[in-house]
């Protein structure tokens, strides 16, 4: 929030007064899509890549290591999230499955997971809460454990 106005505080606390509703609204800020899959087609089989949205390409963002995987699940309460899996030790069975911050997607998660899974050498795996990046619906607390649920889920 970036001008706190009383027309923005009554938005906020008024419109509608339930708790869940405010806490959503302090607690989800998504960010534009910072990212695309794109799906082509080798083999016969679809497939799909990472790529930075063009207003990051076109600033500061070009770094996409070669180990990524992407792919998207559906929650048990109906949305499409976004996944991404970074393999940086072929050999290692430990993965770490990261739910980033409020204000963040995948795209803007990369080099992060890079970074810290080539320190600690495991795999990474992070997914976007409904209604961030590429994935549907609300950002919602009930969705949030759905969609944590189904990252897991993928993982196993």
């Amino acid at each position: 929030m970036n001008d706190l106005t009383c027309n923005s505080i009554c938005r906020l606390f008024c419109c509608p007064p339930v708790p869940s509703k405010i806490a959503a609204k302090l607690a989800f800020m998504p960010p534009p899509a910072s990212y695309e899959f794109l799906t082509s087609t080798e083999n016969g089989e679809n497939k799909m890549s990472f790529t930075y949205a063009s207003f990051l390409k076109e600033n500061f963002m070009n770094f996409v290591p070669d180990n990524i995987e992407v792919t998207t699940a559906s929650t048990r309460r109906g949305n499409k999230i976004a996944i991404l899996y970074m393999q940086n030790n072929p050999s290692t069975k430990l993965t770490f499955l990261l739910s980033h911050g409020n204000a963040v997607d995948l795209g803007l998660m990369v080099n992060f997971m890079y970074e810290l899974g080539t320190k600690l050498d495991v795999n990474m795996m992070c997914y976007d809460y409904s209604g961030y990046g590429v994935s549907s619906g609300r950002p919602l607390e009930k969705n949030l454990y759905a969609d944590a649920e189904c990252a897991l889920d993928v993982l196993r």
